[in-house]
């Protein structure tokens, strides 16, 4: 896990999704593909481990994940479309 998220360096941040909440938008540099990487203080990190370990139709799958002193850095799958608080 902490392998892919130290290749940040073939991210490229594209935007800010959510600036109040540190959630980007990368494009990996290498693949074309989008991502979106999200910094967390608060969390619960057997939840995201779970979610790593687990993939579910639906949700988008986590590629990396790294903790630090009360700090979680998680790289996931980018789903695009309409957000259902759009809709």
């Amino acid at each position: 896990m902490k392998d892919e998220l130290n290749k940040t360096n073939s991210y490229a941040a594209v935007s800010s999704l959510k600036p109040d909440h540190s959630v980007i938008l990368l494009k990996d540099m290498k693949s074309g593909e989008f991502f979106v990487k999200k910094e967390l203080s608060i969390y619960n990190a057997s939840v995201y481990q779970f979610l790593y370990s687990h993939p579910m139709t639906g949700v988008p799958g986590i590629i990396s994940m790294e903790e630090t002193s009360n700090h979680l850095s998680i790289i996931e799958q980018f789903i695009p479309g309409t957000s259902l608080q759009l809709i």
